[in-house]
């Protein structure tokens, strides 16, 4: 009889156990059932004249991240983008400028605070198109190409047409702005193209311009 009793007391006991047991892992909390954490790390850094890429790691309690902008750090955040992944890419913006950003995260059980910002300027636009080019001849084998300085430009390239490749085939990048052309055939007559570029990319190319070299005394005797 005693030791029935035992045996009940114990299945009790472990009955009791189990169901502590239960209870302690149904109150542990599961991805969706608690508002996420505010987004940490947060990254921006600058892809072009006009685009920012803002990054960040996941947030296991994130169904989704808001990401905000400031044209000041103390400034008024507005949001610009809203994302299920853990970037993203603001476009359409001005050259040469700092942009600020936040980021929070939300799930069904409510949105987080918004991140500490982060800052990124966006590149210098590429420089504009040049000028005022002209091609001049200087002998029977040489032509110069000159054109006019433009703003923000670091060098140039310069393109001459090739009949034989039915297209524009680059001569040299200079950061002057003129070059000599050399090597030529006389009695001749040459086309030439430039364009301006930067850190942030290349111009559109200038109008052509064309140049004849000048003739040899041979040239003249065939004649």
């Amino acid at each position: 009889m005693k030791r029935l009793i035992f045996i009940g007391i114990m299945c009790l006991l472990f009955l009791a156990l189990a169901g502590c047991d239960l209870g302690t892992e149904s109150s542990l909390p599961t991805p969706g059932s608690t508002a996420p954490n505010i987004p940490i790390n947060v990254t921006a850094n600058d892809l072009s004249s006009s685009s920012i890429r803002v990054s960040w790691p996941a947030d296991s309690y994130a169904t989704g991240y808001y990401v905000y902008r400031s044209t000041s750090s103390f400034g008024s955040y507005s949001r610009v983008g809203t994302v299920s992944t853990t970037s993203f890419t603001d476009t359409g913006l001005l050259p040469s400028t700092t942009y600020h950003y936040r980021v929070s995260a939300y799930n069904n059980y409510g949105t987080s605070s918004q991140s500490t910002s982060t800052s990124a300027t966006t590149r210098a636009a590429p420089p504009n198109t040049p000028t005022n080019v002209t091609a001049s001849a200087l002998s029977s084998s040489s032509i110069r190409v000159s054109w006019s300085t433009v703003s923000g430009a670091t060098g140039y390239y310069v393109y001459r047409w090739s009949a034989a490749n039915n297209s524009w085939i680059e001569l040299t990048s200079v950061s002057s702005t003129s070059f000599t052309d050399t090597g030529l055939v006389p009695d001749t007559t040459y086309s030439y193209i430039v364009s301006a570029y930067n850190s942030s990319g290349e111009s559109s190319p200038s109008t052509y311009v064309s140049a004849r070299t000048e003739e040899t005394n041979n040239t003249l005797v065939g004649r």
